[in-house]
């Protein structure tokens, strides 16, 4: 092709057509290029692994891609890396070519389609997926692969949840607004109840009276129905958070409220229309109405049972998500219930105060009481709205609270320290950077992901005796202070034999290998596929490279090279400065067994010879040391240790080599301070979803899924998540790394080394540290997670801001409502008990007495009504926090969250709408001072 798109060329020039010979042009990635060493104007010969035909490419160019412009290209890692390993097997290329070189072959062709998202809009996601799952049936024969369908999905289930959660606060508002409207009309119904008894005694039909009922509902209900979808655009508008008019949706839930409305008020008069004589007013929701409470008692307990089970709002169903109307509703439905069982008893209690206080001297306590008890309609009804009021006001401050400490929670999770730094090469120990630039303590981790067919195993390998004062783990989550649960990791160190080296110095040795009979030379280092006569091919010497392998005092192993010596039987010095405060483990000479001319002939033997060996100038003892060889995987022969002496500053080792399948395996021959061991069980901390799925328990042995050993785990602790691993799929497991280091070590002679490096960062230094990290050229394309910058990026998440901002506007229209109805309540007592009042006027009672009457009746509701709130909401939060709190992507947040009941907060809350309502009492003890004995004329 002429050139690719998203390229950039670094050298040469795009391929042409097939030259005459038959020589193909192609251009190969910059870096796979680099690797082979290979340029423009070399030739490869490249052969078809399926059909065995070789053709002859020539190099016309060399390119680069970016990451983020190859993910448009099949195999687009390989495109921007230009190398890709897979097991045992590694990757070159692609070449690309012009589509002339391809005529006549059989090629495989693909489309890709990018969406144009100018004029896409959050609510379009659902026709986008539609049309996206129509493509196959559009496409016969045609293989159609949508990974965007994906990104929709996880597009689709936060703002499903977004809707979800801002739902709830809006059924509350909206039960809030009919309770108050039905205890307003209750109180209108009950003012005109003489009224209706003369129309009907006068020939109104039961007809017409409902229709009066009805016209006056109308008028009241119809201009909220015209101007709410107006108002609420134009409020939207201001806020710079929709544009343009309002959507049919809102016309018709603001004419389903107004219906809603308008029959709450007509309810009372309908019961009082059907009555031939007037008749007392029943309240929509009785506090003693057995039917009424045991009916809304069972619908919230179905409703919280299943929130709880499903987690959230959202439910799921064949097509995969939906927001679910029963969960919606279920806060609501948990608060009337909690409101409606506790006021049940205030009557009894009323009763109960008032048969008391009747033993006493004074009348107005027990008249106070009795009043309560004898019309507990008329005020439960007010206390109810005020009692939903302050759970709703509760609900918000538990919520948010919460909510924001499970933010902190999911960001200390995914971090698991103050900074994480993960190398890009799989390989990085920026324990130096980390110290360098101020940490307080460092910790070094290996990562390995083991990959099973229902999700990835962690295995996470810790200093444990360093990870307490660096790592963030939620105390409930391990069930024990992390000290303690790594307690056992750090006492189950293994001690191999070890030669300290105090301030170390200079090791230096005469080392020489030979093998005592011929194999076949080693072979290219390129790919079959690549290597041709044509083709620049990198000799490979048939030779040992010596190293030292050292542990520091973090327990961390090393290998330092000595050099390399080829086998050929001749001595060769090596040598290296070792640092002080480590210890040496071991001496060892890797070597890469070539493969065998006669596949069917004896391994060959590998005689090593060293001697001079020192140490700082002086000579090292090596009487003691013992030999071994260990074998890589997969060797058809396994090499064993035949002879071996050593005495003074020398040692002679014979071992058979292996043979090799021609993969050019290595076998490691070394000499050690003392006999290594077989690695033992190491203690281990394993996650729950593990456990489960393991079926293991404390006590029990667990393969850690070395490759090519057997390398095993003792379950010590199990913990229910640990930091920055997956709590669900397969889970993980924790161990200590020196401790597994050295397991590794003795097993595979491999010196496993850590891949991130977490570290615990001074107060306000955690943004320094950070910058540092990446500025290490070790850091190689990884990245670094800072928690404070982390917890700053899920503080801004706007489902947590728009549930808790939708809550604090429900507690406050349902505290407005509570207001209004108790200052309605309290003028319409004082006018229905003017007659009362002039009785105990007349009998001699002072107006300050009547005021402290009235008084004490509304402040005990307003203390009764506040504390049965605010404890309600609270205990209510505790059911339902858990399962409307959710993640970013709509899912439940890990580590689950833990509820949060901020006390002071509440207390404000609590004297703050309490103070409020006393203003209201205050008021009513006036009107009651002014109201004299008129009520006898």
């Amino acid at each position: 092709m002429p050139g690719l798109e998203g390229a950039a060329r670094v050298s040469g020039s795009w391929p042409g057509p097939p030259a005459a010979d038959g020589a193909v042009p192609a251009a190969l990635p910059a870096a796979a290029a680099r690797a082979l060493g290979v340029r423009p104007g070399d030739a490869l010969a490249v052969t078809d692994r399926l059909t065995g035909t070789t053709r002859r490419v020539v190099l016309t160019g060399t390119f680069e891609v970016a990451p983020r412009d190859a993910r448009r290209w099949p195999d687009g890692d390989l495109l921007a890396a230009g190398r890709r390993a897979g097991g045992e097997t590694v990757a070159y290329g692609p070449l690309v070519v012009d589509p002339a070189a391809l005529a006549g072959e059989r090629v495989e062709g693909r489309w890709r389609a990018e969406p144009g998202t100018a004029g896409l809009r959050a609510g379009d996601a659902d026709a986008v997926a539609a049309a996206l799952r129509a493509l196959p049936a559009a496409l016969p024969g045609a293989q159609v692969d949508a990974p965007l369908l994906d990104a929709l999905d996880g597009v689709r289930r936060p703002l499903l949840a977004g809707r979800a959660s801002t739902l709830v606060p809006a059924v509350q508002v909206a039960l809030l607004a009919l309770l108050a409207l039905a205890h307003s009309a209750r109180l209108v119904a009950e003012h005109r109840a003489g009224e209706a008894g003369l129309l009907r005694a006068r020939g109104l039909s039961r007809a017409g009276w409902l229709g009066l009922a009805a016209r006056e509902a109308l008028l009241v209900a119809a201009p909220g129905a015209l101007l709410a979808p107006p108002l609420a655009a134009l409020l939207l508008r201001a806020l710079g958070l929709r544009e343009g008019a309002a959507p049919p949706a809102a016309w018709a839930v603001s004419l389903a409220v107004a219906v809603a409305g308008a029959l709450v008020l007509v309810l009372p008069s309908a019961a009082q229309g059907a009555a031939a004589a007037p008749a007392r007013v029943r309240p929509l929701l009785r506090p003693g109405g057995d039917a009424a409470l045991l009916a809304v008692v069972a619908l919230a307990g179905l409703a919280l049972w299943q929130l709880e089970r499903y987690g959230s709002p959202l439910a799921s169903d064949g097509d995969g998500v939906r927001v679910d109307p029963l969960l919606v509703v279920a806060p609501a439905l948990g608060l009337l219930a909690a409101a409606l069982l506790a006021l049940r008893a205030v009557p009894w209690a009323a009763g109960a105060w008032a048969r008391r206080a009747a033993r006493g001297p004074g009348l107005l306590p027990a008249l106070a009481g009795w009043q309560v008890s004898r019309r507990p309609a008329r005020y439960t009804g007010p206390a109810l709205v005020l009692v939903l009021a302050l759970s709703v006001g509760a609900l918000a401050v538990v919520l948010s609270s919460s909510w924001r400490a499970a933010e902190r929670d999911q960001a200390d999770f995914a971090a698991g320290a103050d900074v994480r730094a993960v190398a890009g090469t799989g390989q990085g120990d920026l324990r130096a950077t980390a110290r360098g630039a101020g940490a307080s303590a460092v910790l070094p981790v290996l990562r390995r992901q083991e990959r099973r067919a229902g999700g990835d195993r962690t295995l996470l390998a810790v200093d444990a005796a360093a990870a307490p004062a660096v790592v963030r783990l939620r105390e409930d989550l391990a069930g024990a202070p992390l000290a303690d649960l790594l307690a056992p990791l750090v006492a189950g160190r293994p001690q191999p034999p070890a030669l300290a080296l105090g301030g170390g110095g200079r090791l230096s040795a005469e080392v020489a290998l030979r093998r005592s009979r011929t194999a076949a030379p080693p072979r290219s280092s390129l790919p079959p596929a690549l290597a041709g006569p044509a083709g620049r091919t990198a000799a490979v010497e048939d030779a040992a490279v010596v190293s030292a392998v050292l542990r520091d005092a973090d327990g961390l192993l090393a290998r330092r090279p000595l050099g390399t010596v080829p086998v050929d039987g001749r001595a060769r010095t090596v040598a290296a400065e070792l640092p002080g405060g480590h210890d040496l483990l071991a001496l060892e000479a890797s070597y890469a067994v070539p493969q065998l001319v006669d596949a069917a002939a004896p391994p060959a033997r590998l005689h090593l010879d060293l001697a001079g060996a020192a140490l700082g100038g002086a000579p090292l003892d090596l009487g003691g040391w013992t030999a071994r060889v260990v074998p890589a995987p997969g060797l058809s022969a396994a090499p064993e240790v035949l002879a071996a002496r050593a005495s003074g500053a020398a040692a002679r080792v014979t071992a058979l080599s292996g043979a090799d399948d021609g993969r050019g395996r290595a076998v490691v021959l070394g000499l050690a301070p003392g006999p290594v061991a077989a690695p033992a069980p190491l203690p281990a901390v394993v996650t729950r979803a593990l456990a489960d799925g393991a079926g293991a328990g404390p006590g029990d042995l667990l393969d850690l899924g070395v490759p090519g050993a057997r390398v095993q785990a003792r379950v010590e602790h199990v913990v229910e998540a640990l930091p920055t691993v997956d709590p669900g799929a397969y889970g993980g497991v924790l161990v200590d790394l020196p401790s597994y280091a050295v397991a590794v070590h003795a097993a595979l002679a491999e010196v496993p080394g850590p891949t991130e490096t977490w570290a615990s960062a001074p107060a306000g230094g955690g943004a320094a540290l950070a910058a540092a990290l990446r500025a290490d050229p070790q850091l190689a394309g990884g990245e670094v997670v800072e928690r404070a910058a982390l917890r700053a990026a899920y503080a801004d998440d706007p489902v947590a801001v728009g549930v808790s901002g939708a809550l604090l506007i429900a507690f406050a229209c349902g505290l407005a409502f509570a207001l209004v109805g108790l200052a309605v309540d309290a003028a319409v007592a004082v006018r229905e008990r003017r007659a009362e009042l002039a009785v105990l006027r007349a009998l001699g009672t002072p107006p300050s007495a009547l005021a402290r009457l009235l008084a004490g009746e509304q402040v005990a509701l307003v203390v009764v009504g506040t504390l049965l709130g605010v404890l309600l909401g609270t205990a209510v939060a505790a059911l339902v926090v858990p399962a409307v709190t959710v993640a970013a992507g709509g899912t439940r947040p890990v580590p689950p969250v833990l509820v949060v009941a901020p006390w002071g907060p509440l207390a404000l809350l609590a004297a703050g709408v309490g103070g409020a309502l006393v203003l209201l009492v205050l008021a009513a003890a006036a009107l009651a001072r002014r109201s004299g004995a008129g009520g006898l004329r």
